[in-house]
């Protein structure tokens, strides 16, 4: 008898987690299976590449990104109508003071953590009982599939390092006792999230993201890539303009690898965000306005990844990051700083690089890389082979669902 699955997401915008997502729902077997999805945000643009066999509970959704300006607009506009919906703005006001007080405290405010649980609370109201509710996401999804939601089993998906990526016990704890099993997608994620919640660490086990090394390598042939006629070392980085990808560290430390004599040479940026009005300051502070490139948003990341020759994510912290692994998969000579995430994919000098993150440290270890073919080559010959069993995580989405 087939399964009734429900899968909820923040938003199908084009990032890590939903990437891993349409990976999962192109590999799930629909003759054991009924999928629904509902994204919390109807915005994104892999609504277009959901599998048909997946039902799609938002109604109307818009295929542009969170991360563009149209869609922060709307993002807005949706929340400000929330607020004024049947008086819900004055019943929100104790949580969203609360939500402050511990920000604050934390000296680190995050616009996104203050309306999840808004964004969450307006939603659909469903009336079926699932066999299982997925919370692919942390935030708004996991609020809804423990409060909104029948289900006779409940899991939530953690991908990123909890604690500093704003979340807060306090705000979670109710929604985190109504699940029954919390994938991490990393040891590393596990450890940080059960430091914080050391009394679900029984509920608690580590799911490997999917990604699909086929569909990676098929998509590097499919399109151009890069279009100027540069001839010198490509560096790249996939991410977000967001405090949390320490691109403004990379501007500094590329600075100062120009300082150095190294001309020959650019850094491109794949991603959009909320920073790029600062980062376009600081890129042209130090002159790199031809040489360190944001390209903004791309439907398919994967030939710039290819024609790279050293692939750059130097962040402040991660999960499991998929732009790591996706440039292993293409046998891309990686460096990344020493952050959770990061060390269950890179091992150091044997396929990549893990540094500190510092200006010099980041500026260094380019240097090295572009100074020394034979080290390049050792790490391409290390990703000869895919060294992760990604379906793993497929066979524990199963396993759940039982």
């Amino acid at each position: 008898m087939k399964k009734d699955i429900l899968i909820v997401i923040n938003t199908l915008s084009r990032a890590g987690a939903e990437r891993v997502l349409i990976s999962l729902l192109k590999l799930l077997d629909y003759e054991q299976v009924n999928i629904d999805l509902l994204s919390i945000v109807d915005l994104g643009e892999f609504f277009s590449e959901v599998p048909k066999n997946v039902n799609i509970l938002n109604e109307n959704p818009k295929n542009f990104s969170i991360l563009s300006k149209e869609g922060t607009s709307y993002l807005m506009t949706k929340i400000i109508k929330y607020m004024f919906r049947w008086g819900y703005g004055v019943t929100y006001i104790p949580y969203a003071f609360k939500n402050l007080f511990f920000q604050l405290k934390r000296k680190k405010f995050m616009l996104d953590k203050f309306f999840w649980k808004c964004l969450s609370d307006n939603q659909k109201k469903l009336k079926k009982e699932y066999n299982l509710a997925v919370a692919f996401t942390e935030g708004a999804s996991t609020y809804y599939v423990a409060k909104h939601v029948k289900a006779k089993k409940k899991i939530a998906y953690v991908h990123v390092d909890y604690e500093k990526a704003g979340y807060i016990k306090a705000l979670d704890k109710s929604y985190y006792e109504k699940i029954d099993s919390i994938l991490c997608v990393s040891g590393n994620v596990k450890e940080g999230f059960n430091k914080i919640y050391p009394e679900h660490e029984n509920k608690t086990v580590v799911c490997n993201n999917i990604v699909i090394p086929e569909d990676i390598r098929k998509n590097a042939k499919t399109s151009a890539g890069f279009t100027d006629d540069f001839m010198g070392t490509r560096l790249l980085t996939v991410a977000r303009l967001h405090p949390q990808k320490a691109l403004d560290v990379a501007i500094e430390a590329f600075a100062k690898l120009v300082d150095m004599g190294y001309d020959n040479v650019k850094w491109y940026v794949l991603g959009e965000g909320e920073e790029r009005k600062y980062l376009e300051g600081l890129i042209e502070k130090q002159g790199l306005e031809d040489r360190f490139i944001l390209l903004g948003l791309t439907q398919n990341p994967y030939p710039f990844m290819e024609q790279c020759d050293i692939y750059v994510h130097a962040t402040h912290f991660e999960g499991w990051c998929i732009a790591i692994a996706e440039a292993l998969i293409l046998r891309k000579p990686a460096i990344v700083s020493d952050v959770a995430g990061n060390r269950d994919q890179i091992i150091n000098e044997e396929n990549g690089l893990i540094i500190d993150l510092t200006v010099d440290n980041l500026a260094d270890s380019i240097k090295r890389l572009m100074d020394d073919g034979n080290l390049r080559q050792k790490f391409i010959d290390t990703l000869n082979e895919d060294r992760v069993d990604y379906l793993k995580g497929l066979k524990m989405f199963y396993d759940a669902a039982q």
